[in-house]
């Protein structure tokens, strides 16, 4: 038996465990970054990144409920995903609400960025049928600081919205 076990209950302390992850997964960004491993590290840093949008989403949703459970798993490793579940909580039933912020989340914040393409890209080379090749997506030192700029806006967006009770909560 490998590891150790930790069992969380509510949205309240998965908040907490995404938000450890989070940020445990931008400070190995940086010790790769340093090292010269950039796809490496833009790799954990949108791991980062991801976790920091599950722990938003947690702080605000009831985990214990089945369909909040079952979503998070299923957009587990999809940080386009992620965005799009957050915005719905944010929003509600409010759909100009929800185009507005999509359209700001991906067009200003994200610069649209497609993350989850990148996620893959930069690890996997991929086959493009129509050209008959494969390719694979190699990341510079640039790369790694417009994503690291991106997530600094992104967390302070989210702040932002956070401080100014934006969210409407499912849970109540």
């Amino acid at each position: 038996k490998m590891g150790q076990r930790r069992i969380f209950k509510d949205g309240g302390e998965m908040a907490g465990v995404f938000l450890d992850l989070s940020r445990k997964d931008e400070d190995a960004s940086v010790v790769l970054y340093k090292s010269g491993y950039y796809n490496q590290a833009v790799y954990m840093l949108i791991q980062s990144m991801e976790k920091y949008i599950k722990h938003m989403i947690c702080k605000k949703i009831d985990i214990s409920k089945d369909f909040f459970a079952d979503k998070l798993k299923d957009d587990a490793h999809n940080f386009d995903k992620s965005i799009d579940f957050l915005i719905t909580i944010i929003a509600g039933d409010n759909k100009i609400f929800a185009e507005s912020l999509k359209m700001q989340f991906k067009e200003q914040l994200l610069q649209r960025q497609k993350f989850s393409f990148i996620y893959n890209a930069i690890r996997y080379p991929f086959l493009n049928k129509q050209y008959k090749s494969y390719s694979f997506i190699e990341m510079n030192r640039r790369d790694y600081e417009k994503i690291a700029d991106i997530f600094g806006v992104l967390k302070k967006a989210l702040r932002d919205l956070e401080e100014k009770k934006l969210y409407w909560k499912w849970n109540e």
